[in-house]
């Protein structure tokens, strides 16, 4: 079969394949669809994508993981995302008792979470939600996506989530992300490090690369305690902090190598969980 394109003097001939050979596009006929708020579905997966894994070694951290929990009132959804350093986890009430049963959890793969995200990016009203069969399908009045999700386990996340309170720091958000962009313009892949020590009402960063030089700052923080030094990536910090809508940011350190996270002043709804680095 060819298919033949024309206009004035231009012609085309572009080969086709046979219709047999397109993938079977499974039956919605039957398939319930769940209401969502697009507002909802944009900003979950704008706090939790950056911090999914490019390793395709380990293609079940290749996405985000979606599961539901139920109450007699209404259901959450709730995202999360690892690469194994960071892991970011937000949570939504959908509003609807009755939403999309997903106890066991999918995972949704990086391209087909990026399509969602452009989908509903300019959609102001509700979107569709179903899953069926290892197949995730959205649509909007106009459009329908079929996303193929990934076949595998996602690692138990409720493992990282550290069960002792650590020291918690109250942060001016602008004044910290913009602390550590100044950091991130010396560092490199091989030195992405930045060293917090918090003292009596301040926080001083410091980032040294052989190969550049050494940065150094400080800012003004609700802390009063003895002196603490911790290190983490520079990066993994400022993606955290960058989608916090709060303008005060919530700082956890935890003791010797436990993880940092990373919070909205006053929001349960997202943290963000960052490795320590060995100083």
């Amino acid at each position: 079969d060819v298919v033949i394109l024309t206009c004035n003097k231009a012609l085309y001939r572009l080969p086709g394949i046979p219709a047999d050979d397109y993938p079977v596009v499974a039956d919605r006929e039957e398939l319930p669809f769940h209401r969502i708020k697009a507002s909802i579905l944009k900003e979950m997966i704008r706090k939790v994508s950056f911090a999914m894994s490019t390793d395709e070694m380990r293609k079940n951290l290749n996405g985000v993981f979606v599961e539901t929990e139920k109450s007699e009132e209404t259901s959450l959804l709730r995202m999360v995302a690892t690469d194994g350093h960071r892991l970011s986890m937000v949570k939504a009430d959908t509003g609807d008792k009755d939403f999309l049963s997903l106890e066991k959890g999918i995972i949704l793969p990086r391209k087909g979470l990026g399509e969602i995200r452009r989908l509903v990016e300019d959609e102001t009203g509700d979107v569709f939600v179903g899953v069926r069969q290892g197949v995730c399908i959205v649509k909007t009045d106009h459009t329908l996506l079929r996303v193929s999700l990934i076949d595998g386990e996602y690692p138990d996340y409720r493992r990282v989530i550290p069960s002792e309170k650590g020291i918690v720091l109250q942060m001016d958000k602008n004044m910290i992300l913009h602390a550590l962009r100044r950091m991130s313009v010396i560092s490199s892949e091989r030195y992405n490090g930045v060293i917090m020590t918090v003292n009596n009402g301040k926080v001083t960063l410091n980032s040294t690369n052989p190969d550049v030089g050494e940065a150094n700052d400080e800012i003004e923080i609700d802390y009063q305690g003895e002196e603490k030094s911790v290190g983490y990536n520079v990066t993994y910090l400022a993606d955290a902090i960058e989608v916090i809508d709060e303008e005060k940011v919530e700082f956890e350190i935890g003791e010797g190598m436990k993880p940092g996270i990373i919070r909205g002043g006053g929001n349960e709804n997202y943290f963000c969980i960052v490795m320590p680095l060995k100083l």
